[in-house]
């Protein structure tokens, strides 16, 4: 299914960009700034893609010719298909450049820019979100499935997730999160010391 949207280009015509769901084997793949993509170097994220789908749709431009060509999501097209998904969201626009100069110039600027200005999130940030997951009710087991991590990864970051001064140094670079895990563990909420009257 194809939902169709309306948005005036910077002619002030009007282009229709479609927000589709398709079988990965229907996108073209095309040229990349990324020259090369090795999934076997990168299997939590293919498992990422086995377990979860493609979250973030993919940008493509549909050519003259009816081709749909990724410009954004080359690695993500490729891990749905290798994993086997029939369908994946994909935002489609009209190829709105007149030669292959132009349209290649166009294609570099937005996947130097779109990756760019990609903010990871901070290892400090990864190990709340894991905490949160399980005191939401999330087992072990889901929370491994779900972000392709192994059990022991899960409980480690669980356990800085729940420790503000652990987080801290392992964003700081201080400590690895195995030594984060540790720190984590070891702090006890201290108890009160009784009052003594005078």
């Amino acid at each position: 299914m194809t939902a169709t949207h309306t948005t005036p280009s910077a002619e002030n015509t009007a282009a229709a960009i479609e927000v589709a769901q398709l079988h990965p084997d229907a996108l073209d793949i095309g040229e990349n700034v990324r020259d090369s993509v090795d999934l076997a170097q990168t299997p939590d994220f293919v498992e990422s893609i086995r377990e979860n789908g493609v979250l973030e749709a993919i940008s493509a431009v549909r050519t003259a010719d009816g081709t749909i060509v990724v410009r954004d999501g080359q690695r993500r097209t490729l891990a749905a298909r290798e994993t086997g998904l029939t369908s994946i969201p994909v935002v489609i626009y009209p190829d709105t450049e007149g030669s292959d100069k132009a349209r290649a110039v166009d294609r570099i600027g937005k996947q130097i820019t779109a990756n760019r200005h990609r903010e990871k999130l901070t290892a400090a940030q990864h190990t709340r979100g894991v905490a949160q997951m399980l005191e939401f009710g999330a087992s072990i087991t889901k929370v491994s499935k779900t972000l392709a991590m192994s059990k022991k990864d899960v409980k480690a970051q669980a356990a800085v997730g729940k420790a503000e001064a652990a987080r801290t140094a392992l964003d700081a670079g201080q400590l690895d999160l195995e030594q984060a895990a540790v720190v984590a563990s070891s702090r006890q909420p201290e108890t009160p010391k009784p009052s003594t009257s005078s």
